[in-house]
């Protein structure tokens, strides 16, 4: 469980700091590590209770894969890379904690399965940051609207039942198209 927490709670800022070359920074300071603990500590004990709060958790996870994917992204483009990058070191730092945490945790990545607005969420963020960040050149104030519009949006997608479909295999379409026309003289 120990392992888990960590994993989740720290992953995206670790594979942050190995994107970016530079060195496990997020374990250099033991607050980041005492508190993933202590969060693994408080779930192990009081996991039936704490399954109350599905709303409030689903909100908590929302807030920050908004807060990772802002920090992901400000940290590439403070790194000298372009925004393409950056938007990809967002992305990756947003859900990297969750994927840990299905992987680890023995289920399918949700992240992956259709149905879930997550990565398609994490993307938008991080475009929507680096936009910002460029537009108003105040990294908090971009980082505070995105976080909120992540938030709202996550949140407005469950409310409402949005989800996304599995992906659509359309070889068959395409080779049957391009057999139609025929040889081209």
């Amino acid at each position: 469980m120990l392992t888990l927490s960590v994993t989740a709670g720290l992953g995206g800022l670790l594979i942050r700091d190995i994107l970016l070359a530079r060195g496990p920074i997020v374990l250099r300071d033991a607050s980041f590590i005492w508190s993933a603990l202590a969060a693994a500590v408080i779930g192990f004990f009081f996991a039936g209770y704490i399954a109350r709060f599905d709303r409030a958790l689903l909100g908590l996870e929302a807030l920050a894969m908004g807060l990772l994917a802002t920090v992901g992204t400000d940290s590439a483009l403070r790194a000298g890379m372009g925004a393409l990058p950056a938007i990809a070191v967002g992305t990756i730092v947003a859900t990297a904690g969750p994927l840990f945490r299905d992987i680890l945790g023995g289920d399918a990545p949700q992240l992956l399965r259709p149905g879930v607005f997550l990565g398609i969420l994490a993307v938008g963020a991080s475009m929507l940051y680096v936009g910002l960040d460029a537009w108003t050149r105040q990294p908090l104030l971009a980082q505070i609207a995105v976080i909120l519009i992540f938030f709202l949006t996550r949140m407005a997608a469950v409310a409402w039942g949005l989800k996304t479909s599995p992906a659509a295999d359309v070889s068959d379409r395409v080779w049957s198209f391009w057999s139609r026309r025929g040889p081209q003289q």
